[in-house]
């Protein structure tokens, strides 16, 4: 490593350290309620639509009343709330907000326990193994195991919970909540599955962005220079795969998962390669611009 390398370094460790929240400066107690408090409304109406009509209650009625919209809608929905294409979206803060970036790594893995240890110990038939070909709209892969919890719900809600957390606007909260819940609906719209699997995984998700919170301010490695580079390269890895190889098979899904990397990266190229090269100074600047 080249002495150039060793001060780049320095000054992105300094860089760093001015940009992220001193112990307990990520704390908000009003975020705290609201994923808290939602995730565990969400877990306990899962607890009773599953005791009151099982565990397949209510598709039918859901899936049918929301033909009316378009394939098209609810194949970008369905597409926007994959994990791969959410997770890639911290590349547009990472920069000013390193910590997110910490927030949204940790939340991979926490997303990955609570989707996949579920589906592993309940394994339910989704509804295209159960219901008939042609008595409900399906639209994209025909899926038949692991139901829930839906893991595209869990990643929406994760995601949105963690800007939830951040926000301090109950007006711009409650449109992030609406969002997401539209995008977790989708998963009934398109045939993937039950609204059970859906009211579950978003309280997961809620409950899984208060976790990773929590864990990134217990454990702060990501303000660690190389850590922040790392927890980066693994982001514009992340991008690189939507925009080559990634598809999800619904309609719009292909077309989505192109801009969401394209956009991404050109911010990440901006921010991490032209902007420092210009300044003379290959470090994360915060919203005031670079430190000196």
């Amino acid at each position: 490593m080249t002495a150039h390398d060793v001060r780049g370094i320095e000054r992105m460790r300094r860089e760093l350290d001015r940009l992220w929240p001193e112990p307990g400066g990520m704390r908000s107690a009003s975020g705290d309620r609201w994923l808290l408090g939602g995730g565990a409304v969400a877990i306990a109406l899962a607890a009773v639509i599953w005791y009151l009509g099982g565990p397949f209650a209510g598709f039918l009625f859901l899936n049918g009343a929301l033909e009316w919209l378009p394939d098209a809608f609810w194949g970008l929905l369905s597409s926007a709330g994959d994990g791969l294409v959410l997770g890639v979206l911290v590349l547009f803060v990472a920069r000013r907000h390193p910590q997110i970036l910490w927030v949204f790594f940790l939340g991979v893995i926490v997303a990955g326990i609570l989707t996949h240890v579920p589906k592993g110990l309940l394994d339910l038939p989704r509804p295209a193994a159960l219901l008939e070909s042609g008595s409900f709209r399906l639209i994209g892969p025909e899926l038949h195991s692991q139901g829930p919890p839906s893991g595209h719900a869990l990643a929406v809600f994760l995601v949105a919970g963690v800007a939830m957390y951040f926000l301090r606007s109950g007006l711009l909260r409650l449109m992030v909540l609406a969002g997401a819940a539209l995008v977790a609906i989708s998963r009934v719209a398109v045939g993937a599955h039950w609204p059970l699997d859906v009211v579950l995984g978003s309280g997961l998700g809620l409950v899984g962005a208060w976790l990773s919170i929590r864990i990134a301010e217990r454990f702060p490695w990501g303000r660690h220079p190389w850590v922040y580079l790392a927890t980066l390269a693994f982001f514009v890895g992340a991008a690189g795969v939507l925009l080559v190889v990634f598809d999800p098979g619904y309609p719009l899904g292909r077309e989505l998962s192109v801009f969401v990397a394209a956009s991404t990266l050109v911010v990440v190229v901006r921010h991490h390669l032209l902007e420092p090269a210009l300044l003379g100074a290959g470090v994360p600047r915060g919203p005031h611009g670079p430190s000196a």
